[in-house]
């Protein structure tokens, strides 16, 4: 969970400033709009698997952010890396065909839909 402050919330996605990393936009769901006004705390949930790593930055990507491979576990047809970006340590699952080691500069991204805004807790 990324907690940041809401700046904006449109039909179907809401803006969120999550310090020292970016303002992210995540999808927003009528039951948590109802609760939630322009300045307060929410979060974004995003799941390991949503997660893109690539050593370039991703031209078109809406969630984009670098950081640096820092342990890598090989888990079959999957491979878990960890990355740390400012103040936030990463778990990203990537298809095991893709290849990084720690110590590698990349940049994390993901679509606003597959992150969901919550009520902070």
């Amino acid at each position: 969970l990324l907690k940041g402050r809401v700046t904006e919330m449109g039909p179907n996605t809401a803006r969120l400033e999550v310090p020292n990393l970016a303002v992210l936009c995540a999808y927003l769901a009528d039951d948590v709009r109802s609760h939630l006004a322009l300045g307060d705390t929410g979060c974004v949930s995003i799941r390991p698997l949503e997660l893109s790593v690539s050593k370039s930055r991703p031209a078109s990507a809406t969630n984009v952010f670098s950081g640096r491979i820092t342990e890598r576990l090989f888990l079959g047809d999957l491979t878990e890396y960890y990355v740390d970006t400012a103040d936030i340590r990463w778990r990203v699952h990537v298809c095991s065909s893709q290849r990084f080691v720690p110590g590698d500069a990349v940049w994390i991204h993901f679509e606003p839909d597959a992150g969901t805004v919550v009520l902070n807790s």
